[in-house]
């Protein structure tokens, strides 16, 4: 089997407000072991110069340096643990390592694909094959930002497609979305966890049929936890975020049923079993312990009560514009929670405690976004306005000189400030 997941796309990471969208991935389900599918391990004599890096679990092939597929084996380990923190699986009784390729660039990427696949991939690849040792998962180094939640994903599916060959695809896609955002942590080189809600808002208004598309209107959950790839290709928009949001949901629920319903089905599942016995197992070893329009229901207020990133900026902002500065605040810190990196909250909890008077705490809020990556006109012409109020004057006209050559949209803002400070 070939599963496609995008891998090396550029995309848009700071947006103007509140209009915040997720990453949105295309991904396509191939079932079945590609044509001319055949041994991994005659790729490193067509392709130059492999180095290779083995750990308990993996083996690594990487074509710049030892040190990159040392590197990366160890950071696959720990996904590894990661993974099976989650899984509980027992250690295989196999000892075929999983085989991971990464080549340095597309092109050597491309040339390697085409042993299996009649067409070149824009994505990452993991094939799949009955026989262990026929597995690999194959990768081109691009930016970190791109590079690691599609390995984060890609790994997943390796890591659970070794011990259940054909889970049901919900398990299968919506864990895989779930660690997409896992890290490395640089002080202490171990991995953080980090909850992918990208796709929140998305399966907020899925939740709304009002206001839900067409091409995403909420599958029912007695059809959506049995699709069958050919149905998960028809239904990609509504599929993926509904497959995060139903994993994310069995975990993170107050009803502890919910974990129960999980893990039994995880168990209920054969490492050898196609996914149609699966699915047949599934519904005779778990389903019928529950009520299942209240477990969709339930699902649905989970997701109707989980605040999101966009959610919070836009309260946030609501209640900054009715000079409520408490309820903003709240929701501004709410949203920092969800995305610590993200430069815009920083920006808004500036101008609360401008508007508050308290200009030191102002400033260090601006300094914090445009530390972020925030607009850097706008947030120097918002420093300069600051220091003016703080009667630091020619710290002002140094951020509002900076703000104009940094987007002259801003001199005619500036202009009549900068006029008085010369007076």
């Amino acid at each position: 089997m070939t599963h496609r997941y995008s891998g090396c796309r550029s995309f848009k990471k700071f947006g103007s407000p509140p209009g915040f969208l997720p990453l949105i991935w295309s991904l396509l389900f191939l079932w079945g072991a590609p044509s001319g599918f055949s041994q991994a391990t005659r790729g490193p004599s067509t392709e130059g110069t492999f180095h290779e890096a083995k750990t308990l679990h993996y083996r690594v092939f990487f074509q710049i340096s030892p040190s990159h597929a040392n590197e990366m084996g160890a950071y696959l380990e720990q996904l590894y643990q990661l993974f099976n923190s989650y899984f509980h699986f027992p250690e295989p009784s196999s000892a075929t390592l999983l085989t991971v390729r990464i080549f340095q660039s597309k092109e050597p990427f491309d040339r390697y694909l085409s042993l299996f696949l009649n067409e070149s991939r824009e994505d990452f690849v993991y094939l799949h094959h009955p026989d262990p040792s026929r597995r690999e998962l194959l990768l081109y180094q691009c930016p970190p930002e791109i590079f690691y939640p599609s390995l984060n994903h890609q790994a997943l599916l390796q890591f659970l497609r070794s011990h259940i060959q054909n889970p049901p695809l919900w398990i299968r896609e919506g864990f895989a979305i779930f660690f997409e955002k896992v890290g490395m942590d640089p002080s202490s080189n171990t991995l953080r966890f980090k909850e992918n809600l990208d796709w929140l808002d998305t399966l907020k208004g899925m939740v709304e049929p009002s206001t839900s598309p067409s091409d995403r209107a909420f599958i029912p959950l007695e059809r959506f936890l049995f699709l069958t790839p050919e149905e998960a290709r028809q239904n990609l928009k509504a599929f993926y975020p509904q497959a995060w949001g139903f994993v994310s949901f069995l975990l993170y629920s107050e009803d502890r049923s919910y974990p129960r319903f999980l893990w039994d089905t995880l168990s209920s599942l054969k490492e050898d079993a196609s996914l149609g016995e699966n699915h047949d197992s599934f519904r005779k070893r778990v389903l019928s312990f529950y009520n299942m329009s209240k477990v969709e229901q339930d699902f649905k207020t989970y997701i109707q009560k989980r605040p999101s990133f966009s959610s919070l900026m836009k309260a946030g902002i609501a209640a900054y514009e009715k000079d409520a500065y408490k309820d903003a605040e709240e929701a501004f810190t709410g949203a920092l929670a969800i995305e610590p990196g993200d430069p815009l909250p920083y920006y808004y909890l500036g101008l609360i405690a401008y508007a508050t008077k308290n200009y030191p705490k102002a400033e260090e809020q601006y300094q914090k976004a445009l530390s972020l990556g925030g607009p850097k006109g706008l947030i120097q012409y918002a420093l300069g306005v600051n220091a003016f109020a703080w009667n630091r004057f020619a710290e002002a006209r140094t951020y509002l000189t900076t703000a104009i050559e940094a987007d002259p949209s801003f001199k005619e803002k500036a202009e009549p400030i900068l006029k008085r400070l010369q007076r």
